[in-house]
């Protein structure tokens, strides 16, 4: 019975995948000059990662009401998503770092 797994919430990881990816990107690339909206980076990412960690929850609490096999895509993303917000958290402390040896 648990042969069929539960795909629905895919398309709302790889948004919130790709969402907290361009959040790097955009912190590492695109904010040299300003550094007044340093702040607002790792507070999206962890919204989205706050977001994913419920999604993930409920993704398990309805596999196991459905008798439904769940994937790991959930747990990865999750993850991933994680990965990104220390990332944003990180990186600003680097910068300012290489800022004050130059």
């Amino acid at each position: 019975m648990l042969e069929e797994n539960f795909t629905m919430l895919r398309p709302i990881y790889y948004l919130l995948s790709t969402v907290a990816l361009f959040n790097v990107v955009y912190l590492i690339i695109y904010l040299k000059k300003n550094d007044k909206f340093l702040i607002y980076i790792p507070l999206n990412t962890l919204l989205i990662l706050i977001i994913s960690s419920v999604l993930f929850y409920l993704e398990g609490y309805i596999t196991d009401a459905l008798s439904m096999s769940g994937n790991s895509l959930g747990f990865d993303s999750t993850l991933f998503i994680f990965i990104c917000f220390l990332l944003n958290l990180i990186f600003p402390f680097f910068k300012n770092r290489k800022r004050d040896v130059l």
